[in-house]
């Protein structure tokens, strides 16, 4: 979401081998942005007992429709300015 975009986020991830791995993101997220976990991700074939990075790119959700309400305090928050 875009508050989780702004604010970070915590989530828990299901491997696909069955481990949960906690995922934070402490950061802004934008459109770009990408997490990378060496070594989590998938076996690579050539090297045996090798594997891949974990890497989570996100996709933001911006709010279709906003109250005039809402659109007054989004601008009230100076920072966004920065």
């Amino acid at each position: 979401s875009l508050r989780d975009a702004l604010c970070g986020v915590r989530f828990e991830y299901q491997h696909i081998d069955g481990r949960r791995i906690n995922v934070m993101i402490p950061a802004v997220i934008n459109p770009e942005s990408e997490q990378r976990y060496p070594g989590l991700g998938m076996p690579i074939s050539k090297n045996p007992g090798e594997f891949g990075d974990l890497v989570f790119r996100f996709r933001i959700r911006f709010p279709k429709m906003m109250s005039n309400e809402n659109k007054a305090i989004v601008r009230s928050l100076t920072f966004l300015d920065e």
